[in-house]
């Protein structure tokens, strides 16, 4: 297994190399951890909009069920799902979503379901969305 700071230190050894831009670019898309290109996707969104702060993959408990949500920004308690349709191909996957969604949502926490395609077909709306979910404070820091 590799870590991602020993591929940066591997890319900086090859200084001018072709191809290099676009390998800087991969693995600065996935220092968040994502599952999914989908998820690449929507995390570049939000750090190019300066929407930072977020957590990956985030483990929250709901009396006593961990739900894993696949952005988060815990302070503020607002849950985003990339959901795409391959992954709700099936009524019992929808519905179990819809389930966790309400879950999550009683126990305090905004939860955003976006379709995958809305983070490079409406990434404005998108940014706006959850800046209001936010609270309006722009998360820039």
């Amino acid at each position: 297994m590799v870590r991602l700071s020993e591929l940066y230190q591997a890319l900086a050894l090859t200084h001018g190399r072709r191809g290099n831009v676009l390998r800087r670019a991969l693995l600065d898309d996935s220092r968040d951890a994502p599952w999914s290109e989908a998820e690449r996707v929507a995390h570049r969104v939000l750090r190019v909009a300066g929407l930072v702060g977020f957590r990956t993959n985030f483990p929250i408990m709901v009396n006593g069920v961990t739900f894993l949500v696949d952005i988060a920004y815990p302070v503020e308690r607002v849950a985003i799902e990339v959901d795409s349709w391959q992954h709700h191909g099936s009524r019992a996957a929808f519905e179990q979503d819809r389930w966790r969604y309400s879950r999550l949502g009683a126990a305090g926490w905004t939860v955003l379901p976006l379709p995958a395609v809305a983070f490079t077909d409406d990434a404005e709306d998108v940014v706006e969305l959850v800046r209001t979910a936010l609270g309006g404070c722009g998360m820039e820091r």
